[in-house]
């Protein structure tokens, strides 16, 4: 019986959980322009960020209310979507802002749900300047921001690759380069003498410079593994 009543209560907590999901609408860089358009409340979070966390239950609560107070409620993973970071130009994490018709500001008051549903209901939000028409998300300066966050990103995601990835690669480089230079060695060192095959005479074949040429190639392969 007890077992049964643990049971319900968990997926009576579930739902909830669940629930205000539902009421919280996630944005990417595909559909951030709906809050062009409407009332919204927008959070931008990161999922290594404790403040980020501490949030999470307020602001689920907060979009509960959403369909009481007339707006929409939504969240932006920067991890996700590091184009939108560049276009808000968020630099802490979290960050809310309020949108209005396509209006910006950012939210900058205490962060509980019912300071928010009362920044609402209240209109608090026009005791604030909106977001000049440089920083506007939509305008042609924050979409080229927004295109360098994009390349920062892949750059660094690339980077990391490639560190990973390049003692593998140096060492399958050196292997094969090595397997090339012995054959350019092995032919260059042999000449037709009567008919056979035979060391040809001549300077470039002393181990003088096959040394030499070596060294250079080690150089070269040092070059490339860095």
């Amino acid at each position: 019986m007890l077992l049964e009543l643990a049971w319900l209560v968990l997926l009576a907590l579930r739902g909830c959980r669940v629930a205000a999901t539902r009421n919280l609408i996630s944005l990417s860089e595909d559909t951030w322009t709906d809050i062009l358009h409407g009332e919204w409340m927008v959070e931008f979070h990161a999922p290594w960020c404790p403040a980020c966390k501490d949030l999470q239950k307020a602001w689920h609560s907060f979009a509960d209310w959403s369909r009481d107070l007339n707006i929409n409620v939504a969240e932006v993973d920067v991890t996700r979507n590091p184009g939108l970071s560049g276009r808000f130009l968020v630099t802490a994490l979290p960050t809310i802002y309020h949108v209005k018709d396509g209006v910006f500001r950012q939210y900058s008051g205490p962060r509980d749900k019912n300071d928010f549903i009362s920044y609402i209901e209240e209109r608090k939000w026009t005791f604030y300047d909106p977001v000049p028409s440089y920083k506007h998300p939509n305008s042609p300066q924050m979409t080229v921001v927004a295109w360098f966050f994009k390349l920062s990103m892949f750059v660094r995601d690339k980077h990391n690759y490639f560190v990973e990835e390049g003692v593998f690669f140096c060492f399958c480089h050196n292997l094969l380069t090595r397997m090339r230079w012995r054959q350019i060695f092995s032919h260059s060192k042999l000449g037709v003498v009567g008919g056979s095959l035979r060391p040809a005479p001549g300077p470039h074949n002393s181990p003088q410079n096959s040394n030499i040429a070596m060294v250079a190639h080690r150089i070269v392969l040092v070059i490339l593994c860095e």
